[in-house]
């Protein structure tokens, strides 16, 4: 709630006690119960949820039905603080500080176009600031940027050979539907320490399983990053199979055990 809404939601939410003030004092009981139980269907899932300790996943897509209720609270509440001023010029400066908060994620969407869900608020710095502290994109929502950079700047091979593309973590379902538009490419699941790709879309979640990508981001062999602002939300790899064949014999070579030996079995 506090870094993935807009300003003018939360700060908007933080005004409502005005309206319910007002409400009270006018004796607009009618409005006020109309008010209040749009408050209450924001409210009450959220906090039965933290009470209840119920189990939600990928962030607040399991409350998003909650988010209507508060854009309506908070667009009440900034309507009637502006009402309530008595100077014109105050009037003036508050619905422009409004303007403000409202054009910063609009001018925000426009400029990461496709990537309008990795939307991240001020107060956490943006999308950069929020980068390395959660996962940003694990649905696989940028990887329709990544084949289509790939279809425009990869070339079938003039033998009719096709480019074959893999992910290690991500939508395996999107990358093949969006590639396979265009004839000459290809999706397959595939050993990353092989010659059977040649190029792999990954999301930075995939660190979770290597945490050493964490601080070394981009992998070795990218050619390409899907961003948003500075962040990337997924890399474009190329495939050096002799890369891997050398990290794996090196492997060996410093640490002979069963499992590096099946690694570099696989590799061959």
């Amino acid at each position: 709630f506090l870094i993935t809404y807009p300003l003018y939601t939360i700060i908007g939410f933080l005004l409502s006690i005005i309206v319910f003030v007002n409400y009270f004092k006018n004796k607009k009981f009618e409005s006020l119960v109309f008010y209040f139980f749009l408050f209450f269907a924001f409210c009450f899932p959220i906090i039965y949820v933290i009470i209840t300790k119920t189990n939600v996943y990928d962030d607040g897509r399991h409350l998003l039905f909650t988010y209507p209720a508060i854009v309506a609270v908070a667009a009440i509440a900034w309507d009637k603080a502006i009402e309530l001023l008595k100077s014109n010029i105050y009037k003036i400066i508050v619905s422009a500080l409004l303007i403000c908060f409202i054009s910063e994620p609009v001018m925000w969407m426009f400029k990461n176009h496709q990537q309008e869900a990795f939307y991240f608020n001020p107060l956490i710095g943006g999308i950069d600031g929020a980068f390395k502290k959660y996962d940003i994109d694990y649905w696989g929502n940028s990887e329709r940027a990544g084949v289509e950079w790939i279809h425009k700047n990869i070339p079938v091979d003039s033998m009719g050979k096709p480019i074959i593309v893999t992910t290690w973590y991500g939508s395996e379902m999107s990358i093949k539907y969006y590639l396979e538009k265009v004839p000459g490419y290809k999706f397959a699941w595939t050993n990353k320490f092989s010659n059977e790709w040649d190029y792999c879309i990954l999301l930075p979640a995939y660190w979770k399983f290597n945490q050493s990508l964490r601080d070394n981001w981009p992998p070795e062999g990218t050619v390409y990053q899907v961003m948003a602002d500075n962040t990337p939300l997924c890399a474009i790899i190329k495939n050096n199979f002799t890369n891997f064949v050398d990290v794996a014999l090196k492997k060996v070579e410093t640490e002979p055990s069963a499992d590096n030996f099946l690694q570099l079995g696989l590799v061959y």
